[in-house]
């Protein structure tokens, strides 16, 4: 069997890592690993390549173009181009970026079998390109590999058959439980520290919601320490609007650098309170314990909220000031993260990378990982057929059914 992976972000990277690991060991699989460059700073993609030990990708594709449709339809040209000389078996896709969503639609015109990792989760909010991305890649997919039962139940309801998705978990928690017994010794948490991530453009794009976002990070430094990795795309929107150097001159406030994966993780660890807009964040977050103030009005990851471990505050300062309080009060301290932390957790036990490779496997040899053609004498006709009935009071000709036709 011979994978294509498609990736492009910081997070794919990430993600994919564990799964990557898990087709190596495998042996039965040829692995073709891609990047777009959508993420193309050192420390937003090739710094996690080396230090999560991934291989060079076959094929990197240096797409730079600011544009996200510019840069989508690059990305789908060049992609073509690749798929059709590889001819991949399979093709690995993995969340809602632009990437992702450049992999499904060129497999799927293609006709080459699109497995979706972390498939049905849903915001609800019609305005978000990720949640367009989401729901296209969904269309698209043979296989969807749903992280919890809640996606699973979100793809029944859109009409995915049942018999197309696995619930495998989160890879999230597969890298976790692999990167934390090396940080373990360095864990020492400040009841007094808020981790900060802002990067979506609906957040640092419009210029009234990122002074917003500046001055509550004013206010949160009067009594706590900010640490703020900044991403390339908030330092150039706060420096247009000058407000960088309000921020960095506040000493409360740390801003760094992009940080490795195992420095944020020891952030993460460290930290009493993270206050984000990125969903990657709020399942680490969580699944290390730790409370999350989410900035924006929805989540595709609806288990953190119903959980009570995450809190929608979308700019609400008044709620962001009173719930920092509040929780930053209770806050109990936990000197060591264990493993058992991670495992048995609702985004899955560690071993999703494993399930992953093992269906894709066996669907491979039961000759089940492909596009299969509808049976319109079938369920095509019923469907047909129920529509006739219920709204034009149409009686069938039932003799036709032998003849194979719709009606």
């Amino acid at each position: 069997m011979k994978v294509m992976i498609v990736m492009g972000t910081r997070p794919e990277v990430i993600k994919f890592a564990p799964i990557v690991r898990s087709l190596e060991q495998s042996k039965v699989t040829e692995t073709i690993i891609v990047h777009t460059g959508q993420h193309y700073e050192y420390l937003m993609w090739r710094a996690f390549l080396e230090e999560l030990n991934l291989s060079t990708p076959n094929y990197s594709l240096n797409i730079k173009d600011k544009s996200s449709i510019g840069r989508l339809s690059q990305m789908i040209s060049n992609l073509e181009d690749i798929m059709n000389n590889e001819t991949p078996d399979v093709v690995l896709v993995l969340g809602d970026t632009d990437s992702a969503l450049a992999g499904a639609i060129v497999a799927r015109r293609l006709l080459i079998p699109l497995a979706h990792i972390e498939a049905g989760l849903r915001s609800f909010n019609i305005r978000s390109p990720e949640e367009l991305n989401r729901r296209i890649i969904a269309q698209c997919a043979t296989i969807h590999f749903a992280p919890t039962n809640l996606a699973r139940f979100f793809l029944i309801r859109e009409g995915i058959p049942k018999d197309r998705i696995f619930v495998v978990g989160n890879t999230i928690v597969d890298i976790l439980a692999h990167m934390l017994p090396e940080i373990a010794s360095k864990i020492k948490p400040q009841r007094d520290m808020i981790l900060t991530t802002i990067h979506r453009p609906e957040n640092v794009d419009i210029e009234e919601n990122l002074v917003y976002i500046t001055n509550v990070l004013l206010l949160l430094a009067r009594r706590y320490r900010v640490v703020f990795p900044i991403h390339p795309r908030t330092r150039e929107r706060l420096k247009k609007k000058h407000l960088m150097e309000v921020l960095s001159q506040n000493p409360n406030i740390l801003i760094t650098e992009p940080k490795r994966y195992s420095e944020f993780l020891k952030l993460l660890c460290n930290s009493a309170l993270i206050i984000t807009d990125s969903g990657g964040v709020q399942e680490e977050a969580v699944t290390l314990r730790k409370r999350v103030l989410i900035l924006r009005p929805t989540t595709p990851r609806w288990e953190v909220v119903l959980t009570e471990m995450a809190y929608l505050v979308n700019l609400n300062i008044e709620l962001i000031l009173s719930l920092v309080d509040k929780l930053l009060e209770g806050y109990k301290h936990e000197p060591n993260v264990s493993i058992c932390k991670v495992v048995n957790h609702l985004f899955g036990d560690g071993y999703a990378s494993e399930r992953i490779v093992k269906i894709l496997a066996e669907l491979y040899r039961n000759g089940k990982l492909v596009y299969n053609s509808p049976d319109f004498s079938g369920k095509g006709r019923g469907i047909v057929e129920q529509f006739l009935r219920s709204y034009l009071g149409v009686v069938l000709d039932e003799s036709s059914k032998d003849k194979g036709s719709i009606l």
